[in-house]
């Protein structure tokens, strides 16, 4: 398989889906199981011509399996990937960027900002300008709770951020009270 087509199955779903568990896993270990990786799916991740979505997969098949390829590839890149994945829903539903504050919970996926460490920073800056309401959590407890929150992009950004740089981030219920809180950590982050 070249490279090219890995690319199209991952970001069709060709191998199943991902982010619906329990099926999760076994689409996880049949990508993995497809010949020549892991390097295809480094080349896939590495190439800023594949689709976003099949790029993110294959970052996260790569890090179920073989953690080491965060040595051969741009951890500023990476942080990039993961914030177009929030941005633009490429784990189809909220859960696996993590509840917040809400059990004080990152998510597998939000996790991976803190794996990246201050590489990720940049980018989270950037989206602690991004107002877009998360109201894609999934499951009947989940979905009521996480969306009950009215988290939006930049919510995600600052619990992050809050985290990689030990500046407290104090969850407030009113949208306003947040956007103070974030605009505090965002002076705090750029005057270090």
């Amino acid at each position: 398989m070249e490279r090219t087509e890995l690319a199209r199955k991952l970001a069709s779903d060709g191998y199943g889906m991902v982010f619906v568990w329990p099926q999760h896993e076994e689409t996880i270990a049949r990508i993995w199981s497809q010949p020549g990786n892991p390097e295809l799916l480094e080349q896939v991740l590495n190439d800023p011509a594949s689709p976003g979505r099949a790029r993110f997969i294959a970052a996260e098949v790569l890090f179920a399996n073989k953690f080491s390829f965060i040595d051969r590839t741009s951890h500023e890149g990476l942080a990039r990937l993961y914030a177009e994945a929030l941005v633009k829903r490429y784990t189809g539903h909220a859960n696996a960027w993590g509840f917040l504050w809400d059990h004080d919970d990152v998510g597998q996926v939000g996790g991976r900002f803190m794996i990246l460490g201050q590489a990720a920073i940049p980018t989270l800056l950037e989206l602690l300008g991004d107002s877009t309401l998360v109201d894609w959590y999934e499951g009947s407890e989940e979905a009521t709770v996480g969306n009950g929150h009215h988290y939006r992009i930049k919510d995600f950004a600052a619990f992050y951020l809050g985290r990689l740089t030990r500046h407290e981030v104090p969850f407030h219920a009113d949208p306003a009270a947040r956007d103070a809180e974030i605009d505090r950590l965002r002076r705090a982050v750029q005057s270090r």
